[in-house]
C-alpha cells in the first residue's frame, strides 16, 4: 500500500502524541514527526493548517487533519482496512490498558494464558497523562507518568500480552465464549476483564473541551 507520508505535529511532553506515534509505529506506517516545542516554524505551520487551533497531536494526511484522533479515526484517515472477525479465542481479554489491566496481563501471561488488551485512549491510562506519580508501589522517589506507563507496557508485552489500540463496543455470551465487538471487528475470549480506569473530572465550564490539550504559547 503506497501512502503519502503523514505528518504528526506534537511535543515530547504530550502523552497523546506518544500514543499516536506508537499506533503509527505498530501499523508500520512511515510518518514525519514535527516537534512544535523545538521549532517555531513547525508551530506556525500547524496553526495555518488548523486555522489557529493549538491542540496536539495534530495528524495531517492527504490535505486533511485530525486533532487528538482516536485509533479508529486515525485508521480511517489513513485508509487502513479494518480487521475481519478473528477465529482466535483468547483466554483473557481486557477492556482497557491502564496500570490495573497491564498488571493483570503480566500475571495472566506468566501463567500461559493468551491475553489481549483493548485500549481506546492512552496506554497506561490516567497514569500516562500524569506528570509525576508519587503513590505507585516500588518507586519511593516517584516516577514520571509516561515512564511508568511505558515500563508497564513493555513488561506485559515481554511476557506475551497483545495490545490493540481500539474500542470495545459490545459484549455478549456465545456458548462457552464471550463475543467481543470492537472497532476492528469481533474477537472471542473465555474471560473478559473490564478495567476501564478513571479520568479527570470535568468542570463543565465553557471552552473546557476546546482548550484541553492545547499548547500554551
Amino acid at each position: 500500500m503506497n501512502l503519502a507520508e503523514p505528518i504528526v505535529y506534537g511535543a515530547d511532553w504530550c502523552a497523546d502524541c506518544h500514543q499516536l506515534k506508537a499506533l503509527l509505529d505498530g501499523l508500520k506506517i512511515a510518518y514525519e514527526y514535527r516537534n512544535i516545542d523545538d521549532n517555531e516554524t513547525f508551530r506556525e505551520e500547524m496553526l495555518v493548517i488548523t486555522n489557529g487551533s493549538k491542540t496536539i497531536p495534530t495528524l495531517v494526511y492527504n490535505n486533511q487533519f485530525l486533532q487528538e484522533p482516536s485509533a479508529q479515526q486515525t485508521k480511517e484517515l489513513l485508509e487502513i482496512a479494518l480487521k475481519t472477525t478473528t477465529t482466535t479465542v483468547y483466554d483473557v481479554l481486557t477492556v482497557g490498558a491502564g496500570p490495573a489491566a497491564l498488571s493483570a496481563a503480566i500475571y495472566t501471561t506468566r501463567e500461559d494464558l493468551s491475553t489481549v488488551l483493548y485500549e481506546k485512549g492512552v496506554l497506561g491510562g490516567l497514569a500516562a497523562v500524569t506528570d509525576w506519580v508519587d503513590n505507585y508501589p516500588g518507586f519511593p522517589k516517584g516516577i514520571a507518568g509516561l515512564e511508568l506507563a511505558d515500563a508497564l507496557t513493555q513488561q506485559a508485552e515481554r511476557f506475551g500480552a497483545k495490545i490493540e489500540l481500539g474500542e470495545v463496543t459490545g459484549l455478549k455470551r456465545d456458548g462457552d465464549v464471550v463475543l467481543v465487538e470492537t472497532t476492528d471487528g469481533a474477537v472471542q475470549a473465555h474471560r473478559v476483564l473490564v478495567a476501564t480506569g478513571s479520568d479527570y473530572k470535568k468542570a463543565g465550564v465553557p471552552g473546557e473541551r476546546e482548550c484541553s490539550g492545547q499548547v500554551v504559547p
